[in-house]
């Protein structure tokens, strides 16, 4: 394995990691009213899914993208397609968990996951650098 690849990899986990920090906080914040049981909970699924989904979004977001042949349909799909993928393994994991307030629980990831996944397919495709140069000027 390069030495690239290691970094890759080391950077892919720590960033992993550092998400589960911001996103238990808020499920935290969300579902405080509901009792400490709750909150372990909630602790506990909010954590597992921040860790992997902040893991695995990129490569949903590389699987929807190489669907279609057109520029603007790879883009339009690898964000809609990765974002609703996403928010459905999201939702499901915490319904099956029984997360009481799910939507706001969820509310940062699936905003931070959409935005994410934008500026990715448009750096796939190559535009995101021309989009950016042609903002500077």
């Amino acid at each position: 394995m390069s030495k690239f690849n290691k970094y890759r990899i080391k950077e892919t986990l720590m960033l992993a990691i550092l998400s589960i920090i911001p996103y238990v906080s808020w499920a935290i914040y969300v579902n405080y009213s509901y009792g400490l049981s709750t909150v372990i909970q909630v602790t506990i699924t909010q954590s597992a899914l921040s860790f992997f989904m902040t893991i695995f979004l990129t490569q949903i977001i590389i699987y929807f993208y190489h669907f279609q042949h057109s520029l603007p349909v790879k883009i339009i799909l690898a964000v809609l397609g990765s974002s609703i993928f996403s928010n459905i393994v999201v939702y499901s994991t915490h319904y099956l968990a029984g997360t009481p307030a799910i939507l706001m629980t969820m509310l940062p990831g699936a905003v931070f996951g959409l935005l994410y996944s934008i500026i990715y397919s448009f750096r796939l495709a190559g535009k995101l650098a021309h989009f950016l140069n042609r903002l500077k000027s």
